[in-house]
């Protein structure tokens, strides 16, 4: 997919845009998200991305593979853990914590 689609998406909804982080961190929507379960939204979002149907599950799978990959490098760049989280069920705030805790972070 291109980066460009994120910047489609910011510049579309600006309205309600009140930040962009840049790095991949965490990914925060507020809101209500159902229209992405919607097929034509769906369909309307991988056609703009230039996405064939028999080629997204290549396309999704490369995608988080980068997203990984560029999560660890940053990770590595700040000389800071990178944790496999295994299970959606984790208190992901409380494992935060652990690790600042842990490290003696003061900020950050």
């Amino acid at each position: 997919m291109k980066s460009e689609i994120g910047q489609a998406f910011v510049q579309r909804d600006q309205g309600e845009v009140i930040g962009v982080l840049h790095g991949w961190d965490r990914v925060r929507l507020q809101g209500r998200l159902r229209s992405v379960y919607y097929q034509p939204v769906m369909e309307r979002y991988v056609r703009q991305a230039g996405v064939m149907w028999t080629e997204f599950k290549k396309c999704a799978s490369e995608l988080t593979v980068r997203v990984r990959e560029q999560g660890e490098k940053l990770a590595a760049a700040h000389n800071r853990p990178w944790v496999y989280v295994a299970s959606s069920r984790t208190d992901k705030e409380k494992l935060a914590r652990q690790i600042q805790e842990q490290d003696g972070v003061k900020s950050g």
